[in-house]
């Protein structure tokens, strides 16, 4: 296969981690890069071609090299000048902003995971439990009994998908015990200040004016009700719980 002097197992590769991390490949169909086949940016696909196959096969390399392209720091805001950029549609994709699409499964329990570290400051490899993500993901991926170890996975955004997502206990329950490690660590913290480590934590970004103003308003309606310490956590449960389950989060933009 290395002495393929077309690199043709080379430039399959490039085109499908391309296509893993932009959503779209060079070809329409990833899988198909015959000659009958449109390649929507051959010189580009070529130029990585010849620097994968130079590199030995890096392809820890290669993805380096693509997430450090401009495409890759686009927006996936739509202007006037990209509008007609949308594969979706079936046009040939111009990768001149990125196509927002869901998350993986695998992808949805590890960004989770890691907001959830991020949030409580726990490191990430702490507790690490392979049998609890495979039963999670289990939930929409099913296996075939086949030589390829083939699978379909049904992950769409479903109502009972959502539900599964929003108000499973593992959910409930990380989201409590992170808000309670967060509380306990930063000690007399202002609400403002909670706030933003959730927020960044979870979204990589401050909390808006708006949310903060929401905060504060749930605040005050369940400071009259309830202990102020129980109220502020209960409210910043609320507040990640929203924010983890927002198209924001669980979208790929």
């Amino acid at each position: 296969l290395a002495d393929d002097s077309k690199h043709r197992v080379a430039r399959a590769m490039v085109n499908r981690i391309w296509s893993n991390l932009f959503g779209y490949g060079f070809t329409s169909a990833v899988d198909d890069m015959g000659p009958h086949a449109t390649i929507s940016h051959p010189m580009l696909l070529g130029l990585l071609t010849e620097a994968f196959t130079e590199s030995g096969y890096d392809l820890q390399r290669l993805q380096i090299w693509i997430a450090s392209s401009d495409a890759w720091t686009c927006s996936s805001a739509a202007t006037d000048a990209n509008q007609t950029d949308d594969p979706a549609a079936g046009s040939v994709p111009l990768f001149s902003r990125v196509y927002p699409r869901r998350m993986s499964p695998e992808q949805m329990y590890d960004s989770i995971r890691t907001a959830v570290h991020s949030v409580s400051r726990q490191n990430l490899n702490a507790g690490t439990d392979l049998p609890h993500r495979r039963q999670w993901i289990s939930q929409f991926a099913r296996p075939y009994d086949t030589d390829e170890n083939d699978e379909s996975t049904h992950f769409d955004g479903g109502v009972s998908q959502a539900m599964a997502v929003m108000n499973g206990p593992d959910i409930t329950s990380s989201i409590s015990l992170t808000v309670q490690a967060l509380l306990e660590s930063d000690g007399d913290k202002s609400s403002s200040d909670v706030l933003d480590r959730i927020c960044r934590s979870v979204l990589t970004r401050a909390a808006t004016p708006e949310e903060q103003s929401v905060f504060r308003r749930h605040l005050r309606q369940r400071t009259a009700a309830a202990d102020r310490t129980i109220a502020f956590r209960s409210t910043a449960e609320d507040m990640m719980w929203a924010w983890l389950n927002s198209s924001e989060f669980q979208l790929v933009h």
